[in-house]
């Protein structure tokens, strides 16, 4: 419906008045106001827009029409600065290249992107709180599976894999793929095959096929360096010994004098 000229007068005023007061916030004038919203600034500016223009009430040389404008550019021109900031946090929170996002960068990122940006950014907020949950996650990680000293040789002292898959499991909630969640993906994943590897060579064994002890001796290498424990290693790593045991038994015998009753017994073991 259309505004009579007074009232149009009237609502230009309110819109300046406002304007001014979002501007002061802006510039930082107003401190102890929270950060206006980006949605916020668009109503505003979608008020203003929804107004028959000022030069129909005030005339075209009117200082209202120019203070109007120039506040009206200025809330533009911080939009779509927050909105570039916008878009720079979703392209790391969606990174691509599969590295994953380390805590600490990403920190120092929102504090850099945003601590001077006038405009309330929620996603920000919330990466501020879902990255200390994260962090706590990242931190437990740690605690099971690099502050102990574990023993290359023992396998028992390494942590198991189902408690590297129930911690990936509950990283399932988490607002980003953390670069320990990639990382510890990729050890589970190494895991995983390498258990495939053991029993195929297991079952290779039980079909009569001569077992490579190069082959085994390979496992217990990739076992030693992805460092988590399950059934299948601990029983490729029990073999291991024994046949090791056997060996050097069997090198004794050789360099020695025993008898041929002596050299059957050790074949039987």
């Amino acid at each position: 419906f259309a505004l009579e000229m007074d009232d149009l007068k009237g609502a230009w005023r309110s819109i300046l008045a406002c304007g001014k007061s979002i501007e002061r916030q802006l510039t930082g004038e107003m401190t102890e106001k929270k950060k206006p919203s980006i949605s916020t600034l668009l109503a505003f500016v979608g008020s203003a827009y929804g107004l028959p223009p000022p030069e129909s009430c005030f005339g075209t040389h009117h200082v209202i029409v120019e203070e109007v404008g120039g506040i009206i550019m200025f809330i533009l021109q911080t939009v779509r600065l927050a909105q570039q900031v916008q878009g720079r946090i979703r392209d790391m929170v969606f990174n691509e290249s599969g590295d994953g996002i380390d805590s600490d960068h990403l920190l120092k990122f929102l504090d850099n992107q945003c601590s001077q940006l006038p405009v309330q950014l929620p996603e920000a907020d919330e990466l501020y709180t879902y990255r200390l949950e994260v962090v706590e996650w990242e931190r437990r990680v740690s605690e099971v599976f690099y502050s102990k000293d574990e023993d290359l040789e023992d396998v028992n002292a390494y942590t198991s894999l189902e408690t590297a898959r129930d911690f990936q499991v509950s990283a399932k909630a988490h607002a980003y793929p953390s670069k320990v969640l990639v990382e510890l993906n990729a050890r589970v994943n190494k895991a995983m095959a390498l258990r495939d590897r053991i029993l195929q060579w297991k079952m290779a064994c039980a079909d009569g096929k001569k077992g490579s002890l190069k082959t085994l001796g390979s496992l217990i290498k990739e076992i030693s360096r992805v460092r988590l424990r399950f059934p299948e290693a601990e029983d490729a790593v029990q073999l291991h010994k024994l046949v090791e045991c056997w060996t050097d038994r069997a090198n004794v015998a050789i360099r020695s004098r025993i008898s041929y009753s002596e050299i059957k017994n050790l074949i039987k073991t």
